[in-house]
């Protein structure tokens, strides 16, 4: 049921639209067809635009080598920092 709002909504540029269309392209799930490479691209894309959530998300991501990401400790400190500017308290 959500997932024409989201797309909509991310069609039209909405950062946290992208974020939990890219969470739910990277989950699977509940009419989301599981696409790590499109999951990764929208929450890239959102966290660009300055969305905190998911900015957290990719530094965790390259902190941790989750989601396909690899390990990369100056990657995921740039998008904690990036994060951090965006006003995430956990950033």
């Amino acid at each position: 049921m959500a997932k024409p709002l989201l797309e909509t909504l991310s069609r039209e540029n909405y950062p946290i639209a992208m974020t939990f269309l890219g969470i739910f392209s990277l989950e699977g799930g509940d009419g989301f067809t599981k696409d790590t490479a499109e999951g990764l691209r929208l929450v890239r894309q959102a966290a660009s635009a300055g969305d905190a959530l998911a900015a957290v998300m990719l530094a965790g991501g390259y902190e941790f080598g989750r989601e396909g990401l690899s390990k990369d400790e100056a990657e995921a400190l740039r998008w904690y920092r990036k994060a951090a500017d965006a006003g995430a308290a956990d950033g």
